[in-house]
């Protein structure tokens, strides 16, 4: 078999033509974390007996919200079951709720590495000791808001009992899979989710030591690899319709050298733990940017992704928050290019919000408040030009290449 080296620092990567299942193929997942969520939330209607249950319309779980990863997340009280709760350790009756008439969820999750190659026929999320329900929400390339079926609800464990989903690998896809657990509290006095075992194949999963903290950018505009040891084999794969080129983070923040893959194209390389990878669509667009680590050993780019960033825009790196400020005033975006741009507005937290597509040649008004950030990204969702507003700016703004 043919290796390719790629004239990167330290010789980064050595790239193979074709594709083996790798000796790394196996299936591992990170510690459980917990989040505690939203305050109890009291209802003004009583739940049925059993709201976890489909005749029910599993109403038990309509208020809850996953949050996002990130902040808000710890480590569970036992990483590799949860051992969360007791019988003890509802805070129902504290926040003067009663059974019933009120709902207390936690959340826990778990990172599971699928590499690419690994044979998925079983994917079931067992427990032991848990109430009053759960439900398992799976996030991946393929469904990046999260997707729930039927089975993904279970009902009550006593605790010494077992109980599981039903078989979920429809679900599972290679590379990282965020694996949720929202559990509800309907009525004091327990709140218990004594273990959860994930398991593949009927064989449960095992944590892997991450060899890395996940890094992603040294400042919000940069991504650079850091100096690190301990060789990993990583698996480059393009499911998508387009081509695809991945390009190594160099320690400098400079974008280097990596493969170029054809659709249904696949690589597998030598790195290190914590460089990062950007991933460019057709059009040049960054579709995204990878972390090699113990847990994350398949960069995947599929079609799915590729839509997301055409339709919401590259991720943004600029570091910049619209900032709370006064002084409503009338801004006009004047689109130069002859084709359509997309138009987003920069949040308070820095997530941009798509507003509304601007024609060819056309103009569009906004009413915003100074500093407000707008950033304007072509069909493919590539960056075309990021514009902070005032009111003593020259006005149209004028969307073109800058």
């Amino acid at each position: 078999m043919k290796t390719t080296h790629f004239p990167v620092v330290m010789a980064v990567l050595a790239f193979t033509a074709g594709f083996a299942q790798p000796a790394f193929a196996q299936v591992s997942r990170t510690p459980w974390q917990m989040h505690e969520g939203q305050p109890v939330i009291k209802l003004d209607a009583e739940l049925p007996f059993n709201g976890a249950l489909p005749e029910n319309d599993y109403i038990a779980f309509q208020h809850a919200a996953i949050p996002a990863d990130g902040d808000g997340w710890e480590p569970a009280p036992n990483p590799e079951t949860i051992g969360f709760g007791g019988s003890t350790a509802s805070q129902i009756d504290t926040a003067g709720g009663t059974c019933f008439f009120a709902v207390d969820y936690t959340y826990f999750q778990t990172f599971v590495d699928v590499p690419v190659g690994s044979r998925v026929d079983e994917f079931k999320i067992a427990f032991q000791g848990m109430d009053d329900a759960s439900r398992i929400t799976i996030f991946n390339s393929t469904y990046p808001d999260g997707q729930v079926v039927d089975g993904s609800y279970v009902t009550r464990a006593a605790v010494g009992s077992s109980t599981a989903t039903t078989d979920l690998h429809a679900l599972v896809t290679s590379g990282r899979n965020r694996v949720v657990i929202t559990q509800v509290d309907w009525c004091p006095t327990g709140n218990t989710l004594q273990s959860a075992q994930v398991q593949l194949n009927g064989s449960t999963v095992k944590t892997a030591a991450v060899s890395a903290p996940p890094v992603q950018a040294n400042r919000p505009t940069e991504f650079c690899s850091p100096a690190t040891e301990g060789a990993l084999e990583v698996a480059f794969v393009n499911t998508s319709k387009q081509p695809v080129s991945f390009h190594w983070m160099e320690f400098n923040c400079a974008e280097g050298g990596g493969p170029e893959l054809a659709p249904g194209e696949q690589a597998k390389g030598i790195t290190y733990p914590g460089h990062i990878f950007r991933a460019r669509g057709a059009g040049g667009q960054t579709l995204t940017h990878f972390v090699a680590g113990a847990d994350a050993l398949s960069f995947v780019v599929n079609d799915a992704l590729v839509a997301k960033v055409a339709a919401e825009g590259e991720p943004y790196t600029e570091g910049s928050c619209s900032p709370r400020s006064e002084g409503r005033f009338q801004v006009t975006f004047e689109n130069l290019f002859n084709e359509p741009v997309t138009m987003q507005w920069i949040d308070f937290n820095c997530n941009p919000k798509v507003l509304r597509q601007i024609p060819a040649h056309g103009r569009t008004e906004e009413l915003t408040y100074p500093g407000h950030i707008f950033r304007f990204v072509d069909k493919n969702g590539a960056h075309l030009r990021t514009l902070d507003v005032a009111p003593t700016d020259e006005q149209p703004y004028w969307i073109a290449y800058h």
